[in-house]
This record gives structure tokens, sequence and C-alpha cells, in this order.
């Protein structure tokens, strides 16, 4: 629905020509293709704000109540759907100012509707936070998005010029890949082009926004200035929607915290194809306009080529396919990687054995050892999920592998998050050996000074850091969302003491957070400490506005209190089922982890 609207936009604005071309922009968009497939909220979004710019356009020009009814329509809906919609919504209120002074015999009365508008909206604007409200103290903290930064002047010039500019705007998505037909040699040149076509895109982006604003300008200059500002004030409105958002983010990253990418305000590059329709169908002469539009047409295709046939999401199809292919009943699968990977695998069914998340290198290769001593004729497999988290290297892992007389064959899938994929044996007649040390990410210091533990013990402190060391090696990071995460990967360590002091670090630091409260019961469940464990159940209720609690408090109790592994199995699999999170160390209570 996006497309055609977009086309009316730019027809309205800039003529018809300028309006296909900037829909032809859209519609090849590689960046707006990956967001459609995806579960986020932005196709909807889009939608929404190109309802409202149309309704607002038409409402102003025409000075009519039932179009400004439609565009808040369309804003509740984008309040309700998404946060950052908002910014959209004062780019339309700047707009909407300057029809103030024109309103002909009825200026009164357009007025009024204008303020009317205007409280409307704003109501608008300030409704999601009455739901926001209790919930806020759930949403990671700026030390939980770690990897949320400001942007150097280059990066933010890609982020608000350059975005369908694929493998520089997110090289996270688009790692390397092309069409296969092409063969790997003439593959591997035209990747290494990315930088001219990603640069291209940029430069279009920011000639066509200038000569927009340059034409605006010399209009106004040029003419009759209150003739020309009201002949000319439409065209102005894409301006607003690209600058205002802009402003704003740039504003919230320096005074709160930060929050720019690209899809945050993916609605701001249809005002950038908008202009690049400008620029191409006013160019003269007719020659220049054929070849604007040829390269532009040369760098969308170079764009697609690079993420069309690109694995531009976690290819866990792959890896269940392999699992199935390969594994055997019996053998162990561990996965390392996201809070939710495990159980994202697992929907692809069919697996010989239950996918187990481990939080370390160490981890797994503890893990693997017990079950090779165990089962002998069995092989392990383990995944390592690549993400924003930086890992120990992969071959500190495999160094610890051939130190225990471990052999491996290792596979790698591409994606977003690219996954290696070991199947690990024994080595024929040798025993396993002990895991070695590997080298962490961790400043292990900084977690005890976190968490105020000042051990002087040299065995208790050796003790301690070996702890550590199975629940985390990656960097530290000291907000609520990490401390409940190590807090459960400390527990399903079999370390619940620990466990259940980086928990209640996490409740100091954010009382009312809900995940730390189910990370301390569970540390107060293992230890068997059960009315402690209903109480911080009980704490848990209080501040969740969800009800969700409820379904983590059933499983616990029938796994700490009652002891029936049958019955806790079954939660945890219905909670799976639905989409919940399911702790590792739950898992480990139902005897699911080696």
């Amino acid at each position: 629905g996006s497309i055609p609207l977009l086309f009316a936009l730019g027809r309205r604005f800039y003529g018809a020509k300028a309006g296909l071309i900037a829909a032809a922009c859209l519609a090849v968009s590689p960046s707006h293709i990956w967001l459609a497939q995806g579960v986020r909220p932005n196709a909807l979004m889009e939608l929404l704000v190109v309802v409202s710019m149309y309704a607002v356009a038409r409402g102003c020009s025409e000075r009519h109540r039932g179009w400004l009814a439609l565009a808040g329509a369309a804003n509740f809906g984008l309040a309700w759907s998404y946060f950052f919609g908002l910014l959209f919504i004062m780019a339309e209120f700047v707009y909407v100012a300057l029809f103030w002074f024109d309103g002909g015999a009825d200026l009164k009365k357009w007025r009024r509707t204008t303020l009317a508008w205007w409280a409307a909206n704003t109501t608008i604007c300030l409704s999601p936070y009455l739901w926001l409200r209790s919930h806020m103290e759930q949403v990671h903290s700026a030390a939980d998005d770690f990897f949320m930064r400001l942007p150097s002047p280059r990066e933010a010039l890609f982020t608000f010029f350059g975005y369908d500019a694929a493998m520089t705007t997110e090289p996270f998505l688009y790692q390397g890949q092309t069409w296969e037909f092409l063969g790997q040699r003439i593959g591997q040149d035209l990747l290494q082009l990315h930088g001219f076509f990603d640069w291209a895109v940029v430069l279009f982006s920011v000639s066509a926004t200038a000569g927009v604003i340059a034409f605006l300008t010399y209009s106004l200059l040029s003419e009759r200035r209150r003739e020309a500002f009201l002949a000319r004030r439409e065209a102005l409105f894409p301006l607003f929607v690209l600058f205002v958002p802009m402003a704003a983010m740039l504003t919230l990253s320096l005074l709160w915290r930060p929050c720019i990418l690209p899809r945050y305000s993916s609605y701001c590059s249809f005002s950038l194809y908008m202009f690049i329709g400008w620029l191409i169908a006013r160019a003269t002469p007719k020659p220049a306009r054929f070849l604007l539009a040829l390269a532009l047409a040369m760098t969308y295709a170079y764009q697609i080529s690079v993420s069309l046939p690109a694995t531009t999401r976690t290819d866990w199809r792959s890896a269940a396919r392999l699992l199935q292919q390969r594994a055997a009943p019996g053998d162990l699968i561990l996965l390392r990687g996201m809070i939710l990977s495990d159980q994202m695998l697992g929907l692809y069914g069919g697996l010989p054995a239950p996918v187990l998340l481990v939080p370390s290198y160490r981890s797994a290769c503890e893990r693997i050892a017990r079950h090779l001593e165990a089962n002998p004729d069995q092989n392990a497999w383990v995944l390592l999920e690549d993400f924003v988290y930086r890992f120990p290297p992969a071959n500190e892992f495999e160094r610890a592998l051939h130190a225990m007389n471990l052999a491996w064959n290792r596979e790698d899938i591409a994606g977003m998050n690219g996954i290696r994929a070991y199947e690990i044996t024994r080595m024929p007649g040798k025993a396993i050996g002990s895991p070695t040390a590997i080298a962490a990410e961790t400043d292990y210091e900084a977690v005890l000074r976190t968490l105020a533990l000042d051990i002087s013990d040299g065995a208790a402190r050796e003790s301690v850091l070996t702890a550590l060391n199975r629940a985390i090696d990656m960097p530290f990071y000291p907000g609520p969302f990490h401390l409940m995460k190590l807090s459960l990967f400390l527990t399903a360590e079999g370390h619940p003491d620990l466990g259940e002091a980086v928990a209640r670090t996490c409740l100091r630091i954010r009382e009312r957070y809900v995940m730390g409260w189910l990370a301390l019961a569970i540390a107060l469940g293992t230890q068997n400490r059960l009315e402690e464990m209903t109480a911080a159940f009980e704490q848990m209720h209080a501040f969740d506005a969800t009800g969700l609690s409820r379904a983590y408090e059933a499983a616990a109790l029938a796994l700490f209190k009652h002891h029936d592994t049958a019955e806790g199995q079954k939660r945890l699999d219905e909670m799976a089922g639905t989409g919940f999170f399911v702790p590792t160390a739950l898992s480990r209570a139902a005897g699911n982890l080696p």
C-alpha cells in the first residue's frame, strides 16, 4: 500500500514523473524489503506515515476537516505501533503551522480547526505514555544497549542520506553475498565495488535534497515572496519529514541516550525518494535526464545484487537441516548465541535431541567432556551464533577442543548472525582431557566491583572467578538486562549463590525489573529456599503488568517444590511453544542439562 501512496504524494508535491521514480525507489529498496519481511512494525508505520502525509496535505490545502480527521486516525495508529513515529507527527505540526495565516474569509474558523487538530494530535502523542509508564522499568537501560552509540559524521551521513547503501549502512545484514551464477571471482570483484555504489546513493540523496532546497529558496527570493510561499509550501512538507525527525533523534541521542538507527526513521527515506524523482524529472537537457535515470537504475541494480541473494536472517533452517541429517538421537546439542536462539532453532522440529543454551566456551567444553565420557559412542554438536556480542576468537574454542583430545568438523552457515556448526567426537585411543583455560573478553574485576564482592581469600576468589568464567566470557555490561542474564547463567552452571548475588545487584539498580525478580526466584528455588522464592515471585507479580509471570511460578513450583520434573517439563514446553523465554536454569532443574 505504501508504494502507490508514495506515488500519489510525489505527484502532488513534485509532479507525476517524480512520484513514479519515488515509488520505484521504494519498490526496489533493499532496506525496506528487509524490514517488510520481518516482525518489526516498520511496514505498518510507513503505510500510516504516507496516509497521514497525504491526508494532511489535502486537509490543509482544501481546508477540509475530513482529511485532517483521517490524518489524526493514522497518527493514532502510528503512535501506538511505533515509538519513533511520534517524531514524524512533530514534522506535521510544523507543516500545519504554515497555514495559520491562510484561512481566507474563514480565517477564525480555520484557526479553530488547526488548534483542535494540534490538541487532538498532542493527546494522541501522549496517550501511549499512559501504558508506557507502567512498562518503562522493563525497557533496556543505556548500559544494556551497549551497541547503541553516537554515530561518527560518516555513519550519520549514511544513516540519514544513504538508507539504501546496503553494505555500508547495514554491514551486519549484508556480509558479502551476491548472485551465485556470477561465479566466485566475478562475484568478489562485484562486491569490491560496494563503496563506490554506496557513495552513489548518498550523492543522489544529498544532491537531490540540496536541489529542492535551492529551488524553493530561489522561488521565494525571485518572485513576490508571499505568493511564491503560498504556491510552493506543499513542497516543503517532505523537507520537514526529513529534517525534523533527524534533528529530534540527534537531540535525544545527545541529551538522553543514543537512538540513531536507519530503521528508527525509515519513513524519512520517502522524502529522499521524492527529491531524487524531482531531480531527475527536472533535469535538462533530455540526455542529462536519461543519464541520471540510468545512473540511478545502475545504483539500485547493484544494491539489489548484494541484498536479494544474501541470507539476511540467521539461517536456522539450514542449521536444523544439518542436525536432522547428521546428528543422532542421544547426541548432545549445545548452542551459544542470543537468549532465545535455542527456541528459534527448536521451532523447526525434528531435531534428534533438545537444544541447550550455553553461556561460554568453557561451559560448552565441560559439558562436551562429561557427555562424551558417559557416552563414548555418541557425538556432541556446538552451534556458535555470532551477534553484536564480542565472543572470544573461535580458534580459542578449537584450541581447547584439541587440548581435550577431541576432534571436530566445522561447517559455516552464512547469514545475518552467522552460525559456526561443530561436530565433535573423541580422538581414537585418547582419553578426554580436562578443559584448559580459555581467553575471555570479560573484565572479571569489573564484575566483582559491580557485585561489591571483596574476596580476600585466594582460594575463594579463584572459585568465584572460575564460576564467572563458566557464565560469561564476552564483555560485561552492568545494565539490569545483562545482570539478569548473568544471574540465570550462573544458576544454570551450578552456582545459585552467585546467581542470587547478581540478581540482588540487578534489583538494587532497578527494583521494579520483572526479569530480575525471576532470576532471583530461580536462584532461591535452586537453593531450596522455597519461602523466599515464593516471596520473590510475589514481587514479580506485583510489577508485572502482563500477567505472564504466573506461568514461570507454576513451572518453578513444579520443579523446586513438588519435584515433579514431568509436570515442570510440560510447563516449560508450553511456555516455549507460545514464545516465552525459557531460562536455562529451569531446563537444568527439569534434568535437560548434562
